[in-house]
């Protein structure tokens, strides 16, 4: 019984020990973007988003297929958004959104 007692009593310290060690690490990938993601045929939208227009065309876009469906999207500072979606001068898509980091806000087009 007494060995018992001193290996738990072993176990307990090292398990103790093993928490408290300074050479453990503990890292996290997260992403601090937001993201604005437009599904459906880009070819012809102006998007407007906080009452500035987002040049569609930008290196930072991002365009890919998903699931056969055209998807284009956009870094957008967290928090809230009005967005507008125009194709052909035509008002699309009027909504108010809010983003949070690392999160993706979808419309559909």
């Amino acid at each position: 019984m007494k060995i018992i007692k001193k290996i738990g009593l072993g176990l307990l310290l090292m398990g103790i020990t093993a928490c408290s060690s300074s050479g453990y690490q503990h890292s996290a990938a997260m992403d601090d973007k937001a993201y604005l993601a437009l599904k459906g045929d880009p070819d012809g939208i102006r998007l407007v988003v906080d009452g500035q227009s987002v040049d569609v065309g930008s290196r930072e876009v991002k365009t890919y297929e998903l699931d056969g469906v055209d998807v284009t999207r956009f870094v957008v500072a967290k928090g809230k958004h009005h967005v507008q979606v125009y194709r052909a001068d035509r008002l699309i898509i009027n909504r108010k959104i809010f983003v949070t980091p690392g999160h993706l806000f979808e419309l559909e087009m």
